[in-house]
């Protein structure tokens, strides 16, 4: 994965060490809940592979350059009256508009019969874009200016809108979630609801009009709110269509490689999915079962 450097100097740095540490921390976290919990009522251990669409918000992309970008000379010849300076610390802005897109995950965890489900979560999510619009430079509405105003270069014959139009690109997330959920027992369908938290990496790639914009990615803390419905296919298995509400508690800060400086990117996503459901533990003895076996060993 790409490094985050200054646009201004030859030092980088990568948060892979970190990003590393989070993982372990979820990891470690889940497996002690989990071998907390079952000591307390019987549970069923699962696994669950799940497969859907995802649509995501329209996502506001804003941030600051981080250094003074030269003025472009006037040119009489072509009429050309020229840029002048942009400063450090000038605001920019701009909206991203998606296509659908595709989303794949895979769940492990324990099912307790009071009705709760705690589990950890692997995703990966990924959709195209479709246009960028509303082109913003230090408040001022770009949209109809000559693309040479952010390319600092002389004219160059279409618009910054028309180049952001094109919207080439994607965006691809992938991360793990710890979820806590609660199902309603209605005997063959189980309604349920949770919500979840964990780490997520948002790789961004924005080359409108092959003009790179961002091909970077940022990890942050994410949580999600779940629905769903669960149906028994057999004694081990469920078939469950769910949705997922996921979103980032901080904006993912995206390298900028048209300007100098990065900007922050906070696409929020919906996911519908189906998948299956397989439960792995041995059913719990009825309760006469373990009456009688107590009398039995008195």
């Amino acid at each position: 994965r790409d490094y985050y450097c200054d646009w201004s100097s030859d030092v980088c740095s990568s948060d892979l060490r970190i990003e590393g540490y989070i993982m372990k921390r979820l990891l470690l976290s889940a497996s002690v809940l989990a071998l907390a919990i079952p000591g307390v009522a019987h549970a069923d251990p699962y696994i669950a592979i799940s497969g859907g669409t995802v649509s995501a918000e329209d996502a506001s992309n804003s941030g600051t350059t981080s250094a003074d970008i030269d003025e472009v000379d006037e040119n009489t010849a072509i009429n050309f009256p020229g840029y002048p300076a942009i400063a450090a610390g000038t605001s920019y802005s701009f909206e991203t508009e998606t296509d659908w897109g595709w989303n794949a995950g895979a769940q492990i965890g324990y099912a307790f019969d009071s009705g709760l489900r705690i589990e950890l979560e692997g995703t990966y999510v990924a959709y195209d874009v479709d246009t960028h619009n509303g082109a913003f430079l230090g408040g001022a509405d770009i949209s109809n200016e000559d693309a040479a105003i952010l390319l600092r270069s002389e004219p160059v014959g279409f618009t910054v809108g028309d180049a952001l139009g094109d919207g080439s690109g994607d965006v691809e997330s992938y991360g793990a979630f710890l979820n806590i959920l609660y199902d309603f027992d209605l005997g063959g369908i189980k309604p349920y609801i949770g919500a979840g938290a964990g780490v997520y990496v948002i790789d961004v790639d924005y080359a409108p009009s092959d003009v790179l914009i961002a091909n970077d990615a940022d990890t942050q803390f994410a949580y999600q709110g779940i629905a769903g419905i669960s149906a028994e296919l057999s004694e081990k298995s469920e078939i469950f269509a769910e949705y997922k509400y996921r979103a980032l508690f901080d904006d993912a800060e995206i390298r900028n490689r048209l300007l100098p400086g990065q900007f922050g990117v906070s696409p929020d996503q919906h996911l519908i999915s189906l998948g299956l459901r397989f439960m792995l533990g041995a059913d719990a003895p009825p309760r006469s079962e373990e009456h009688t076996s107590e009398l039995q060993s008195q």
